[in-house]
């Protein structure tokens, strides 16, 4: 299962990535939630937070029930970063 690792340099190289990708992801959700049916939302919020959040290695090829199972049990390893929607500049 994915997580913070030990390794220092793995971990910036995460926030670098997710820092770079995560206005697309945002700028998708929304479009998604405008033009496409909620259950499509819903399942297209769920895998950005897994990614983002949670993140869980290899979300891309594991079902939804998988993907919440992986936040439940990693939901303690999260640390919210105060002020982060406001540090990605994102309308």
């Amino acid at each position: 299962m994915g997580g913070v690792s030990l390794n220092p340099e793995i971990d910036r190289d995460r926030i670098m990535r997710d820092y770079i990708f995560a206005p697309t992801f945002i700028e998708n959700l929304r479009r998604a939630k405008r033009e496409t049916d909620p259950s499509f939302h819903k399942m297209l919020s769920d895998f950005v937070l897994s990614n983002l959040k949670y993140h869980i290695d290899d979300a891309e090829n594991k079902s939804p029930v998988r993907l919440k199972l992986e936040r439940f049990l990693n939901r303690h390893k999260v640390k919210e970063i105060e002020g982060l929607i406001h540090a990605l500049k994102l309308p």
